[in-house]
């Protein structure tokens, strides 16, 4: 069983602790979490968690000179009850709210008791600290402040007048801790709330695409013509423009759908009915992905999610790697791009559901013996796409939740079309200038399926093209490379690709992602690499 992630705030007395927790744990991104918390000091705030999942234990400071073993105990106390009252599973997290004035190694001690050692894991410690008292306190605290900012991860800067204050300070906090992040919470949260309150301008982003295709339309080509651009430059064009216009659709339908999941269906609802077996984890994690037209990086948040739940690793692995290779989206535009042929349509979809079987065994049969997840993962306010998740705004009415709706999908177009164009871009110059030099061509010839492969699977990584419309680019490849090198850049690409090894790292250990990208890209080689050329296909 994992250990329960521990979080530690501290400073000194009306540092704002309180307050900082109560922000935490009033954001709708906390919404639902069952928490404990540990608050060894009661300042004038109180907590007011609203979201009714929050356990609450308080230590006075005489208790704290008494032996730890005894909180211990206490603590173990509260974590078996919780375990008795919902069936062997733990909290989600256990914050700590730890008295400035005690030395931080009495906490570390208090982790190591018997009781807690195994149960918990200490995994980040954010200081909160009053620009204007930090160097007074420094001085006058008998080090205890500056052993406190030694082992913190993050410290929050209260009350900072000016840029030059904020420079100061941080360079004074990192000569007692090089590595630690030095941020103004309050300001990053009003900015995030801001930028959130900006209601984009349907207007002005219909105008925006109008632009761009009477650019692609009536400049571009004139302009080649102007300079004498040689055949292959306007071959190349071509090719870019036709594939954009096949590609956009798809593109266009798969934002839709993915933005009506975020913004209509509640953040926890796969997670509630999924299913907590190793078997019946893989058939609902297959399932899901025939009926959730998300593309790779929205699955990515609801992977994170099981894993926290408890889900098995195999199970949340399945879902994760066959969701963005076999959803609705995904079978509709192949079809579409492939002229109307059900048998690649089906080719993919049954490797893709191949090879998300075989990773999630391989990590059955050899566990992960190390904690995937590290801290507390991406900020709330952000979602996966890196648009800002408009889930956690207060909406009022089917009119907000429209408006919602429409901000989501133009930040997640946006964002998600730069890597279909650059994707688009690079697949036009190789089809032009491939089959000009027939380097490709020659390639292809000499039947080396596995370098083609090979070829293919490290494009689709680099490429990071959207699930729901990479279809088409692999269509415009279909005359230079094999057949079974295509068929790997539809599998391989959606499962594991630059943009999704970025996301993954904001809340998985490194170990555990470079595990993941190899067994991938072995199993999906593997697999492709059989059927197209073992088994004759």
């Amino acid at each position: 069983m994992a250990a329960i992630p521990v979080y530690v705030v501290t400073g000194f007395l009306d540092a704002g602790k309180t307050t900082f927790i109560n922000q935490l744990f009033n954001h709708p991104a906390w919404k639902g979490r069952d928490l404990l918390l540990l608050q060894f000091e009661r300042g004038q705030a109180a907590i007011t968690a609203k979201s009714g999942r929050v356990s609450l234990l308080q230590f006075s400071k005489r208790e704290l000179e008494q032996p730890s073993g005894e909180i211990a105990l206490r603590i173990g106390r509260q974590l078996a009850l919780y375990q008795q009252q919902h069936g062997g599973t733990d909290y989600e997290e256990i914050w700590i709210e730890w008295n400035g004035v005690v030395p931080f190694e009495h906490l570390e001690a208090l982790l190591l008791e018997p009781p807690l050692r195994r149960l918990c894991c200490l995994r980040k410690v954010f200081q909160i600290a009053d620009a204007d008292r930090l160097e007074l306190l420094l001085n006058g605290t008998g080090g205890l402040l500056a052993a406190q900012l030694a082992v913190s991860d993050i410290v929050f800067l209260r009350n900072v007048k000016d840029k030059k204050q904020r420079r100061q300070l941080s360079q004074q906090i990192r000569v007692l801790n090089p590595g630690v992040a030095v941020q103004d919470f309050w300001e990053g949260l009003l900015q995030s709330r801001r930028k959130l309150e900006k209601r984009p301008s349907a207007l002005k982003t219909l105008l925006g695409l109008a632009f761009l295709l009477l650019l692609a339309y009536g400049l571009i080509q004139p302009l080649l013509l102007l300079f004498g651009a040689d055949t292959a430059v306007n071959t190349m064009v071509n090719i870019f423009l036709g594939i954009i216009l096949q590609a956009f659709p798809f593109l266009l339908i798969g934002v839709l759908l993915s933005s009506a999941i975020q913004v209509l269906l509640p953040a926890d609802f796969f997670v509630r009915h999924f299913p907590r077996t190793l078997s019946g984890g893989m058939v609902a994690a297959l399932v899901a992905g025939f009926f959730l037209p998300v593309c790779d990086c929205a699955s990515i948040p609801v992977f994170r999610s099981l894993i926290k739940k408890g889900i098995p690793l195999p199970a949340a692995l399945t879902f994760l790697t066959a969701t963005p290779v076999i959803n609705p989206v995904v079978i509709l535009s192949t079809y579409y791009a492939f002229n109307y042929d059900w048998s690649v349509v089906l080719e993919r979809v049954c490797l893709g559901v191949i090879v998300s079987v075989l990773v999630g065994l391989t990590f059955a049969l050899l566990p992960q013996r190390t904690e995937i997840l590290q801290g507390y993962g991406q900020d709330p306010l952000l979602c996966s796409c890196g648009v800002y998740d408009t889930q956690q705004l207060p909406v009022e009415g089917w009119r907000g939740k429209l408006d919602l709706f429409w901000r989501h999908a133009q930040a997640e177009f946006f964002s998600v079309g730069k890597f279909l164009l650059i994707g688009t871009l690079a697949a036009a110059a190789l089809q032009t200038w491939g089959s000009s030099s027939g380097f490709f061509s020659q390639l292809a010839g000499t039947g080396t399926l596995a370098l083609t492969m090979l070829l293919l699977m490290l494009a689709a990584f680099a490429f990071s093209l959207c699930s729901s419309s990479d279809a088409v680019i692999a269509r415009s490849l279909t005359n230079l490379f094999p057949h079974g090198a295509v068929l790997a850049f539809l599998v391989f690409g959606p499962m594991m690709d630059l943009k999704n090894l970025l996301l993954l790292q904001a809340s998985f250990r490194r170990r555990f992602i470079v595990r993941l990208l190899l067994t991938v890209a072995g199993v999906c080689f593997l697999v492709v690499f059989g059927v197209f050329s073992l088994a004759g296909v």
